[in-house]
């Protein structure tokens, strides 16, 4: 069974090309925290119609940014999420460097994303992330505890319409539907609190609603599979989770 989803993991990878390496303050510890640990082991084998890893580090570029962010925490980050510096004094990307980034390492990513998503088979967009079990200082949550799951279609709470955020990337009535899934597996579920969707569900989910299509960010807490302050994963906790989550999967594909 082939299920009829684009899964992508833009914050997936570790590696960071050597070109970049030199320039960067954050040691091997710190870039490794800065991953999505987790989403590659639960998402990357299900037999979707098509499956959008990233290769690089999120610190090189961030594939779930606008090429036009240059924000101190856009695509091409000043600070992680901690609000750490990321380069060495006077290592942070010229324009020139800046322009080449997005064109060897954010470019790519898209370019193959946007090629899966022009088959019609294709129904529903999963972004998929992970984030810690209580909000970081610099979260909007800060210090709360978070859902097992957490999706989002750009609207609010409840996944309503919220007319300061724009278009909905998935129907309401589907988007509930998709939470009772996950809820039916013992999991519990956040809708748009604390994220309603980046860049790629933004982006991509517009152009979908437009076509019938969805776009849905899921973010999994890492609580739930990891230890060692949410870095380490472990195995036992990984695979039962795995399985609930990829149980959810299946029955939202019968009904969407």
């Amino acid at each position: 069974m082939t299920l009829p989803f684009a899964i992508s993991l833009p914050h997936s990878s570790l590696e960071i090309p050597g070109e970049c390496r030199s320039g960067m303050a954050l040691g091997p510890d710190l870039i490794w925290e800065s991953m999505d640990h987790g989403t590659s082991e639960i998402f990357s084998d299900l037999p979707a119609a098509a499956m959008i890893q990233a290769e690089w580090n999120r610190l090189v570029v961030d594939l779930n940014r606008s090429p036009e962010d240059t924000a101190d925490k856009g695509v091409v980050a000043q600070r992680d999420y901690a609000g750490r510096e990321i380069f060495l004094p006077g290592h942070y990307p010229d324009p020139n460097q800046f322009a080449k980034r997005l064109v060897k390492y954010h470019e790519p990513y898209h370019q193959k994303l946007s090629q899966a998503l022009l088959d019609k088979s294709i129904k529903v967009l999963f972004d998929c992330h992970s984030l810690r079990g209580k909000g970081p200082k610099e979260a909007p949550d800060r210090g709360m505890p978070r859902a097992d799951i957490t999706l989002g279609n750009n609207g609010a709470p409840g996944g309503a319409v919220d007319p300061e955020r724009g278009v909905l990337t998935c129907p309401t009535e589907t988007f509930q539907f998709m939470a009772k899934c996950f809820e039916d597996q013992g999991l519990s579920v956040s809708l748009n609190q604390p994220y309603a969707g980046g860049y790629i569900t933004r982006h991509y989910g517009a152009i979908l609603a437009e076509q019938g299509r969805m776009a849905v960010q899921i973010e999994v807490n890492k609580i739930n599979y990891t230890r060692e302050n949410e870095t380490i994963l472990d195995q036992d906790m990984l695979n039962s989770f795995a399985a609930k989550v990829k149980k959810a999967l299946f029955a939202i594909s019968e009904g969407v």
